[in-house]
């Protein structure tokens, strides 16, 4: 094995998804394999117990992380040691756990959609708090309802992705900071974050988990001052770890998905990858609520203004060169890491919405970057639904009952098809 900084990493282990940089020096000092695959070039060393190599690496791994069935293999090597799923993750982000049912299970299957991500706020896991505005279930509690929810998608065959949303909605210190006390662990909210959604992966068994909704970077907490962003960007990264090795512990199979830090740049962790098996790189990107777009960016100010094909042309073409080389998504490409837009949407009456969200699905279907689209609930009632609005059957409005796509959603039930 080579020691790099503070984790080990073993040698020959960088055949393509989610390879890490290392050195033709740092090869230099592995012993235990005759010919090491790097980024298609061979190394070749003289054989020094080959046979035995080959046997001790899985010690060395001492199985606390296994390759997922569904992992890829490389040219007579077997399944490499840091490979990513071999699943282009399809589907929709955010659904609402309160009115989830069977009938909204049929859409995802009924549409070929394999992935669903499902936030969830540990204190109201923890505290199992009732799912008191379902009146078909008045005494379902909240972990009882994700469990059906779970069961659900399972016979179905559409995976479950966990979101680690936060402790809470709208936690009194704030986003930001709440988020910064995690990743540094201060006064224990980092084991804590772990040992919560520890629970939540015993019992619903997930396909895979966000390890953080969108964290941010370290201006605005009351660290900043203290570290650096690149030093806060390691503390992220070591947290990332050993959540992931714990929950491991748990579901030895479970996917991880990782944003970057902050969320919205992905070049720390390109340059960084995390080195375990079974990793997902994550992106949130969002055009437009109804009245303006959300973000600074040219190409959004370009659809949002575009009358003529020539000038979508211009605004797809700003898009791309925004995700690419502004968000890192080319960086993340040429380190060979798994992508997915985990969280993407457009507000359903802005202005060229559904030509933004096609352009969208266009990019990622050229580079197999898996798309999840924002949100699977109904429009009006949320921004960028792909739902018809249900009924509402409770004074407090949230319990509804869609069970039909409206447009925005026929263009993602087209993208879904292949």
């Amino acid at each position: 094995m080579t020691q790099l900084g503070n984790e080990v990493y073993a040698c020959g282990t960088v055949a393509r998804k989610g390879l890490l940089n290392i050195t033709t020096q740092d090869f230099k000092r592995c012993e235990h394999l005759e010919h090491h695959t790097l980024r298609g070039k061979t190394l070749s060393r003289k054989p020094k117990l080959l046979i035995w190599s080959f046997l001790l690496v899985p010690l060395f791994l001492n199985l606390s992380v296994a390759i997922a069935s569904d992992s890829r293999s490389i040219q007579g090597f077997g399944t490499i040691l840091y490979p990513s799923p071999n699943v282009r993750l399809m589907g929709v982000d955010g659904p609402e756990w309160i009115n989830f049912d069977e009938a909204q299970a049929d859409i995802l299957k009924n549409n070929n959609a394999n992935a669903i991500r499902l936030g969830i706020y540990s204190n109201n896991w923890i505290n199992n708090i009732p799912a008191w505005t379902d009146p078909e279930n008045p005494l379902m509690n909240f972990q009882a309802k994700h469990k059906r929810i779970a069961e659900w998608l399972q016979q179905r065959g559409v995976r479950l992705i966990v979101c680690a949303d936060g402790f809470e909605w709208n936690p009194p210190e704030g986003w930001v900071q709440m988020k910064a006390d995690v990743i540094m662990n201060t006064d224990g909210k980092g084991d804590k974050w772990i040992a919560d959604y520890g629970d939540v992966i015993v019992k619903l068994q997930p396909y895979g988990i966000h390890v953080m909704n969108e964290p941010e970077g370290v201006a605005g907490t009351t660290y900043e001052g203290t570290i650096t962003q690149e030093q806060f960007f390691e503390a992220y990264r070591q947290f990332v770890i050993r959540a992931i090795n714990t929950w491991r512990a748990i579901k030895p199979d479970l996917v991880a998905v990782v944003s970057g830090c902050p969320f919205y740049d992905l070049h720390p962790i390109a340059a960084n990858p995390i080195p375990l098996p079974n990793i997902v790189y994550g992106f949130h990107r969002h055009y437009a609520h109804e009245d303006a777009p959300w973000y600074p960016q040219p190409s959004d100010d370009a659809y949002w203004n575009a009358t003529t094909p020539a000038e979508l042309q211009t605004a797809k073409a700003l898009l791309y060169d925004e995700l690419l080389n502004e968000r890192g998504f080319q960086a993340c490409l040429n380190a060979g890491l798994e992508l997915c837009m985990i969280e993407v949407g457009a507000g359903n009456q802005a202005n060229n919405a559904e030509v933004w969200m096609q352009d969208v699905y266009d990019f990622c279907k050229a580079r197999n970057i898996g798309v999840l689209q924002h949100q699977f609930r109904p429009y009006p009632i949320y921004y960028s639904g792909i739902l018809q609005e249900g009924t509402l059957e409770q004074p407090s409005g949230i319990w509804w009952k869609p069970v039909t796509l409206n447009s925005m959603g026929q263009l993602w039930s087209r993208n879904m098809q292949g």
